[in-house]
C-alpha cells in the first residue's frame, strides 16, 4: 500500500502542490520513529543522504554524516583515482567499525573499473550508478556485471521516474532506486529537452512498485526545503537525497565565496555542466549561489525534529507507516 491522495491525481505534480493531512494524534514527536532503510541491509536514523556531487560531498560533509551514522555516498573523482584512495583510507581509518557504510559513485562505463577493484573488494559497500551524466546506454549492462564481479556490494541505482523502469531495475538486480531527473534546481533538462517528469508524480508512482516489491526508494531532487522532504516520505520514499540542502552547509564540498554585495556564499554546480559531462551529450547543469547555513549538528537536528513533528501531527509514530499510509491533498 502506498499513501493516498485525495483526489487521486490527474496531472503531474510538485511537492508545493501537496498537503499531507494532520489527524487527532496522540504521538508526541519526540517517540516518533525514523529509522529507514536506505539500502536492503542498511538502516538508519538519519533518512536524509547528501547528493554524490563534487560540490556537495567531499571529507568533511562525509565524516560528518558518517559520525551521524548515515551513508555518505562519495563523489567518483572521475580520473582522479589517487585522491579517491586518499579519501576512502582517511575515512575508514576515522571510522573503521564494520557496520559503517561508505558509498561511491561510478560511471556505468566500467572501463576503469580495474583501477577501483580492490576499493570495492573491502572498502566500499554500496555503488550508486550515475546513469544520468554519464553513459547512459550502459546502464542494465553495468548493473548486470558489478552484481557477478562484486556480488557483495549494494547498488543503488536510477535515476527514474517511471514505475515501470523501476520494475525493470529491480529485476536486472538493484538493491534500492533513486527517482528523480531534471527536478533538481541547477538541472535545466526539462527546458532543453521537454523531456522530464514533476518529482512528486515520479515519487509517487514509483512507489507503487518499490513498495510492492520491497526495494527502498530514494526520493532524489526538487527538495527547495525540508516541508518537500516531508512530502516526499509521505508519498512512499524511503529516504530523501538532496544536493541544495547539503550544499548550503559549511561542511561541504562547495566552495565558499565573497559574492559581489559582501556576503559569504557557497558555490553549487550542477554535475551535468560542460566539461564535466561526457562530449556527447548536452550540458544540463547550471550554477548558483547559496547562503551558508548553519552547521551540520545543527542544521540535521532541526530536519529530524521536522520530520518527527509532521508524522506525530498526520497520527503515526514511525516513518515506516508514515510513508504507507499518510493522507495527502491537493492545494492548488
Amino acid at each position: 500500500m502506498t499513501s493516498r491522495i485525495i483526489p487521486p491525481p490527474c496531472c503531474g505534480f510538485e511537492y508545493a502542490h501537496l498537503s499531507v493531512i494532520p489527524r487527532v494524534s496522540n504521538v508526541r514527536p519526540e517517540d516518533v520513529e525514523i529509522k529507514t532503510h536506505i539500502t536492503p541491509t542498511f538502516a538508519t536514523e538519519l533518512p536524509f543522504v547528501p547528493s554524490p556531487m563534487d560540490s556537495v560531498i567531499g571529507k568533511e560533509l562525509a565524516l560528518a554524516m558518517l559520525q551521524a551514522k548515515g551513508l555518505p555516498i562519495l563523489h567518483g573523482f572521475y580520473g582522479e583515482t589517487p585522491q579517491l584512495y586518499a579519501l576512502v583510507d582517511e575515512l575508514k581509518e576515522r571510522f573503521p567499525h564494520r557496520d559503517d557504510r561508505l558509498g561511491l559513485l561510478l560511471s556505468p562505463d566500467l572501463t576503469q573499473l580495474s583501477e577501483i577493484a580492490p576499493l570495492l573488494q573491502d572498502r566500499i559497500s554500496v555503488i550508486a550508478l550515475d546513469t544520468l551524466h554519464q553513459s547512459p546506454h550502459l546502464h542494465l549492462q553495468a548493473v548486470r556485471e558489478l552484481k557477478h564481479r562484486f556480488p557483495h556490494l549494494e547498488i543503488i541505482s536510477g535515476n527514474v521516474v517511471f514505475s515501470e523502469d523501476c520494475r525493470g531495475l529491480i529485476q536486472a538486480g538493484v538493491d534500492a532506486i533513486r527517482v528523480g531527473m531534471t527536478s533538481a534546481s541547477i538541472n535545466r533538462g526539462r527546458e532543453l529537452l521537454g523531456c522530464g517528469r514533476r518529482q512528486a508524480s515520479a515519487v509517487w508512482d514509483c512507489a507503487k512498485v518499490t513498495t510492492e516489491l520491497g526495494v527502498p526508494l530514494i526520493a532524489d531532487g526538487g527538495v527547495k526545503t525540508i516541508s518537500d522532504a516531508v512530502i516526499a516520505f509521505a508519498l512512499g520514499a524511503d529516504a530523501v537525497m538532496m544536493g541544495q540542502r547539503f550544499a548550503s552547509l559549511p561542511e561541504s564540498a562547495a566552495p565558499m565565496q565573497t559574492n559581489a554585495v559582501g556576503d559569504r556564499v557557497k558555490i553549487y554546480r550542477g554535475m551535468s555542466r560542460k566539461g564535466k559531462i561526457a562530449a556527447d551529450l548536452i550540458p544540463e547543469g547550471t550554477t548558483k549561489e547559496l547562503p551558508v547555513a548553519s552547521d551540520f549538528d545543527t542544521t540535521v537536528l532541526e530536519w529530524v525534529a521536522i520530520l518527527k513533528l509532521a508524522i506525530s501531527r498526520a497520527g503515526f509514530s514511525a516513518l515506516t507507516e508514515f510513508k504507507t499510509s499518510a493522507l495527502l491533498e491537493f492545494i492548488l
